[in-house]
């Protein structure tokens, strides 16, 4: 437990922040959905390649945010929707063999005990893990790290 705090602390010591100052200037989005077309843009830039918002897969599912290396699942960081961003991470991935991503929408300060569950939760995979934090208007990137 103690290499899981230290861990966690870590993650808030070391966290990338992206500033977000330009284009945030006009009415904020309310809906996931329209969160995610509203972010998805810094997707595109940070990998330096296409991004695709709700591509439908063959089956009919939809992938949130879709690249030419990661499939990502956004969702709010409110309990319990930040387990189920996990499972549909893992599973865009095997359906498209991109990367899994995880996207969470923090709107309280209270709601960093889910991102907290969510790190834990994808340590030791190849799960990348972005947080956006609205009322801040920040990224937060998990720093790359396969074990504790």
């Amino acid at each position: 437990m103690k290499d899981v705090l230290e861990w966690a602390n870590v993650f808030f010591s070391i966290i990338v922040i992206v500033s977000t100052s330009y284009g945030m200037n006009i009415e904020e989005p309310k809906s996931e959905t329209d969160w995610v077309e509203h972010l998805s843009g810094y997707f595109g830039s940070w990998l330096q390649d296409g991004v695709e918002t709700e591509k439908v897969l063959a089956n009919g599912k939809r992938v949130d945010i879709y690249t030419n290396r990661i499939a990502c699942e956004a969702d709010w960081a409110k309990s319990p929707k930040h387990y189920e961003a996990i499972g549909q991470a893992k599973y865009y991935a095997a359906v498209t063999g991109k990367v899994p991503a995880v996207l969470l929408l923090v709107t309280e300060d209270s709601e960093y005990r889910q991102v907290v569950d969510v790190l834990l939760a994808v340590r030791g995979t190849n799960i990348e893990v972005y947080v956006y934090d609205i009322p801040r208007k920040r990224w937060h990137v998990a720093p790359k790290r396969k074990e504790l």
